[in-house]
């Protein structure tokens, strides 16, 4: 079963971002992931993020939101963060956005997929992981705070 660490590397996390809107922290969250290993058709899955943010709110409530790319662009599940200085609204109007988790999955790994958003749900439904993550002062403090409610709320 793929774990949030087998996915997150600190360099893929970015604490306090300023951002105008949703769709520009995506296309950072994006450039973050274009030298990866897996991404292996960055055209193909820069288009599908940019559309999936331009034609859908992809906000889960409780200050999360999960713009992701499902498609033959990747040979592997891989995902980046962003934790935002100011909070933004969601495009559903169901509140204010202060995390964005961009996913990239291929086609043959949609349960893992199905998973880690499960995961992520749970995480963000419980006010004292969600703080913790709020507060977390750099990249291995936030990752090391993900995986541990990973493993207690799973």
């Amino acid at each position: 079963m793929i774990r949030i660490p087998d996915i997150l590397a600190t360099n893929q996390i970015l604490l306090n971002v300023e951002a105008e809107n949703i769709s520009d922290v995506v296309t950072r969250l994006g450039e973050l992931l274009k030298s990866h290993s897996a991404i292996t058709n960055w055209d193909g899955f820069n288009a599908a993020i940019q559309k999936n943010a331009a034609m859908s709110s992809t906000a889960i409530g409780n200050g999360l939101c999960l713009p992701h790319a499902r498609g033959n662009f990747t040979l592997q599940m891989v995902m980046a963060v962003a934790r935002l200085a100011v909070p933004l609204p969601a495009k559903s109007g169901s509140g204010m956005i202060q995390q964005v988790f961009l996913i990239c999955v291929p086609h043959a790994m949609s349960s893992d997929h199905l998973r880690l958003v499960g995961a992520l749900a749970r995480i963000f439904n419980d006010e004292s992981a969600v703080s913790d993550l709020l507060i977390a002062p750099d990249p291995t403090s936030y990752l090391k705070t993900l995986s541990s409610e990973e493993l207690r709320l799973t």
